[in-house]
């Protein structure tokens, strides 16, 4: 739902419709934790019930760096090692301006 001041800065042009939030609560559906240690996270997580398949560890040469898990309430509990983690930081240290929503 807009607000009568976001409607009127429609009207005029001021406002960018792409830009607008919407009134919608946000919904936690996505938990995700950074391991140093994969292979004992997943033993760890594992023996406390958690379903993870093997299927669901995406490994490389290096080693395994992601791997998810679906709670019963829909959750992702996700897992990234600290390798793949760092590479999701690299981003704005490339950029010269900060990118645009």
């Amino acid at each position: 739902m807009r607000t009568a001041a976001t409607e009127a800065a429609v009207k005029r042009g001021k406002a960018d419709r792409s830009r607008m939030m919407s009134d919608a609560q946000p919904v936690f559906d996505q938990l995700n934790l950074v391991v140093r240690d994969m292979d004992a996270a997943m033993t760890f997580y594992r023996r406390l019930g958690l379903r993870i398949p093997d299927a669901a560890i995406w490994r490389t040469r290096s080693g395994a760096h992601h791997a998810e898990a679906v709670m019963p309430n829909g959750v992702h509990l996700e897992f990234d090692s600290i390798e793949l983690a760092k590479s999701y930081n690299e981003y704005p240290a490339r950029r010269t301006k900060p990118p645009e929503i």
